[in-house]
């Protein structure tokens, strides 16, 4: 039933509310988040996800981490295609000229 396009327009428009204070709200994105994760796969939300892991602010990235807990415990397998080649780094070496 092609409706990941809708998912991910709700999507965008509850990303800005992970810095929620309230409890209740808190919960609520964070589940909707995760059902966003099942129907649109762990690497989309992955992408969004990885910006802030490592912001300056310590509140930014807990709320990052916890997502990013959540889409790794939930998805381990989507998110092997996801993660950066980094193959072609360990082939350059340093050089002294």
């Amino acid at each position: 039933m092609n409706c990941e396009e809708l998912i991910q327009h709700l999507f965008n428009y509850v990303w800005p509310n992970i810095f929620e204070r309230s409890p209740h709200m808190k919960k609520a994105v964070v589940n909707c988040i995760d059902s966003c994760r099942v129907i649109l796969g762990g690497s989309l939300i992955y992408f969004y996800v990885i910006n802030g892991l490592f912001h300056p602010s310590k509140k930014v990235r807990d709320i990052y981490w916890y997502i990013n807990n959540l889409i790794y415990v939930g998805s381990q397998p989507a998110l092997i295609v996801a993660y950066p080649n980094l193959e072609h780094f360990l082939i350059h070496k340093y050089m002294n000229i």
